[in-house]
C-alpha cells in the first residue's frame, strides 16, 4: 500500500497544475474536439438518448453521426465527472488524470504478479513516466488512446488473477476505448488467455465481454457505409509517418507540432532514456537467460514490444506494404509506441528482479523512480491559457456548431458532398438552422428541437421541401402521419421530400435503426447473462 500511494503521489506531482480541473487555466491540443464531443455526449444523457450516436448540435445544428463510429468509453467516464458538476473542458482534465492513477495502479498490479513488490514498483513508474504518454495528453490530446493505455494493464492482472466477472468489466471497457488499439486489443488479449493454463472460463468471459459491446461494434462496422470516414482515412500517407530510431532516444527539442515525413518531426517521440536503458537491458538479460525463454508470457511480452516497436520504423515499410489491407487502418505507425512503453515497463521490472541483494534493489528502485519523475515531469505540461479564452474558441455555441465537424471531417455522411460544405466553412456562411427550407411555403406552425423536429405547413404549389437535418438513418421522416423513405438529397446532405399543393404537417424524429436496436438488445441481453451466469 506504501508503495501505491508514494506513486500516487508522484503522478500528481506529475500533472499538477497541467491537468488541475477546479483552477482558471486550460491548454489546447491537437484533437481539441474533445470538450465539445463530451459536451454533445452529455446532452444525449441528458436527453435520454443512450447510448449516444450523434452530436445533436454539431454542424449548425444539424446533427452529426460521431458517437455512432467513435469508441465511447471515454466518453462515458467524462460524462460522469460532468455529471458531478464539472464543464466539459473539466471532465477531460479529470478523465485523463484518473486514467493516469488506473494505469499506474493497474500495472502495478499486473507486473506484481511477476515480479517483487520493488521491481513492480518501478515497472509501474516506467510505465506511466514515459515522455509519449506526456505527448499523448498534452499535444496530441487523445482521450481514447490515454484509456486503452490505462485499461490494457488492468485486463492482463484480472485474467492472470481470474477473477472472470471484473475481467469481463475491464475487457468491455477496453474494447470501446479506441476504435484501433481495441481491434488490436481483442486479438491480443485472446493470445493472452490461449497463454493461461484453465482457459475454459477465461474464453467465456472474453466472449460475453466482446458481447456486451454489441451496442457499439455492430453499427460501426454495419453503418460505416453511411458516412465518409474509409475515404478521408485513406487520405492519411501512413508510409509518410514512420519514425527513424533515434527518435525514439531523443529529439532535438519539445515541440507541440505535427508529425511530419522524415526524422525531424514537429513533435517528440521519445520514450525517455530512462525507460528505454532500463528495458534494453532488461530485455537482453532475458534473452541470455534460457530458463525464461520457456515462460510463454515472458515471450509474449517480448516480441509484442519488440514487433510494435519494429513497426514503428522505416525499417519495417517492407511488412507495412505486404499487410497493407490490415496495418493501414492504424494510420500513423507511431501509434504501436504505447506497446513500447508497455514493454520497456515490463523488462525494466525484470532487470531489477535478477537482484539478489534485497537493499540493492530497494535503493535503486526507489532513486530510479523518484528519477524518472523529477527528469519526466518537464514534459508533462504545456503552455496554459485562461479557461475563458478555450471557453471562447472551442466550447461556445457557435464553435460547437460552427466548427468541431470540420475537425473530424469523417463522419459526413454519403449523402452529402463535402466539397460543399467546406466551400461554407470557407466563406464562413452562416447557415439557418430551420424545419424546412424551400420556396413558395408558409410556416404555420414549427418546433425545432434537439432530437425531434415538427412544422405545419401550407404550399400554394406542388413542391421540393428541404429538411433541416445531415440525414443518417436514424433520422425517421414523417409527412402528414406516414414514414417515407427518402432518397433525394441537397448537396448538403439534407433529405429533399416532394410535396402536393395544400397543408402538410412533417416530423423528422430521431429514433435509432432497427440494427442499432438490435445490438442495443444483445448488449443488454448479455449484461444481464453476465450478472446470472455462475464463474
Amino acid at each position: 500500500m506504501f508503495l501505491v500511494i508514494f506513486g500516487l503521489l508522484g503522478i500528481v506531482y506529475l500533472i499538477i497544475p497541467y491537468l488541475n480541473p477546479f483552477d482558471s487555466l486550460y491548454f489546447d491540443y491537437h484533437d481539441i474536439t474533445q470538450p465539445a464531443r463530451v459536451s454533445q455526449f452529455f446532452l444525449n444523457l441528458a436527453h435520454l438518448k443512450i447510448p449516444p450516436r450523434m452530436a445533436p448540435n454539431f454542424l449548425f445544428n444539424l446533427s452529426y453521426p460521431v458517437f455512432n463510429f467513435y469508441a465511447p468509453f471515454s466518453y462515458w467516464v467524462s460524462s460522469f465527472f460532468m455529471f458531478l458538476g464539472l464543464d466539459a473542458a473539466a471532465a477531460v482534465e479529470a478523465s485523463f488524470s484518473l486514467a493516469l492513477i488506473l494505469g499506474f495502479i493497474g500495472s502495478f498490479l499486473l507486473f506484481r504478479k511477476y515480479f517483487g513488490k520493488w521491481s513492480a514498483f518501478l515497472s509501474a513508474v516506467v510505465y506511466t513516466t514515459s515522455p509519449y504518454l506526456a505527448v499523448e495528453i498534452f499535444i496530441r490530446g487523445n482521450l481514447g488512446e490515454v484509456w486503452f493505455w490505462a485499461l490494457f494493464p488492468w485486463v492482463l492482472y484480472l485474467i492472470k488473477s481470474r477473477k472472470y466477472f471484473l475481467s469481463i468489466i475491464f475487457m468491455h471497457a477496453l474494447f470501446t476505448s479506441h476504435n484501433i488499439f481495441s481491434l488490436l486489443a481483442m486479438l491480443l488479449i485472446l493470445i493472452f488467455i490461449l497463454l493461461q493454463k484453465e482457459r475454459k472460463k477465461l474464453l467465456i468471459s472474453f466472449f460475453l465481454a466482446l458481447l456486451s459491446t454489441a451496442y457499439f461494434w455492430l453499427p460501426f462496422f454495419a453503418e460505416m457505409k453511411y458516412v465518409q470516414a474509409k475515404k478521408i482515412a485513406s487520405q492519411t500517407r501512413y508510409f509518410d509517418h514512420f519514425l527513424c530510431l533515434k527518435q525514439l532516444w531523443s529529439s532535438e527539442d519539445w515541440y507541440f507540432g505535427a508529425s511530419v515525413p522524415g526524422c525531424k518531426d514537429y513533435m517528440s517521440f521519445k520514450l525517455g532514456k530512462g525507460q528505454v536503458i532500463l528495458g534494453i537491458l532488461g530485455l537482453g538479460i532475458f534473452f541470455l537467460k534460457k530458463k525464461y525463454k520457456k515462460n510463454k508470457e515472458f515471450l509474449f511480452f517480448s516480441l509484442l514490444s519488440i514487433l510494435a516497436t519494429f513497426l514503428t520504423l522505416y525499417i519495417s515499410q517492407a511488412i507495412w506494404k505486404l499487410f497493407e489491407p490490415f496495418l493501414k487502418i492504424v494510420q500513423f505507425p507511431w501509434r504501436f509506441l504505447l506497446f513500447s512503453i508497455f514493454g520497456l515497463a515490463f523488462f525494466s521490472g525484470f532487470l531489477f528482479e535478477s537482484f539478489r541483494s534485497r537493499f540493492l534493489k530497494i535503493f535503486f528502485a526507489l532513486f530510479l523512480s523518484l528519477a524518472l519523475f523529477f527528469v519526466n515531469k518537464k514534459y508533462f505540461f504545456k503552455p496554459l491559457q485562461p479557461r475563458s479564452e478555450f471557453f471562447q474558441r472551442y466550447l461556445s455555441q457557435k464553435a460547437i456548431e460552427e466548427e468541431m465537424a470540420f475537425k473530424i471531417p469523417e463522419y459526413f455522411t454519403v449523402y452529402s458532398d463535402y466539397n460543399a460544405w467546406r466551400e461554407i466553412r470557407k466563406r464562413k456562411i452562416e447557415l439557418e438552422s430551420r424545419v424546412v427550407k424551400g420556396k413558395g411555403i408558409k410556416v404555420l406552425n414549427e418546433r425545432n428541437d434537439l432530437f425531434e423536429k415538427r412544422v405545419i405547413i401550407q404550399l400554394k404549389t406542388p413542391s421540393e421541401v428541404t429538411l433541416g437535418v445531415l440525414y443518417f438513418p436514424f433520422w425517421k421522416v414523417y409527412v402528414d402521419e406516414r414514414e417515407i423513405k427518402v432518397d433525394k438529397f441537397d448537396r448538403l446532405g439534407m433529405p429533399i421530400v416532394s410535396l402536393i399543393k395544400g397543408k402538410h404537417i412533417i416530423k423528422v424524429i430521431y429514433s435509432q435503426t432497427i440494427l442499432e436496436k438490435i445490438s442495443n438488445l444483445v448488449a443488454g441481453f448479455t449484461v444481464l447473462l453476465i450478472r446470472s451466469y455462475k464463474f
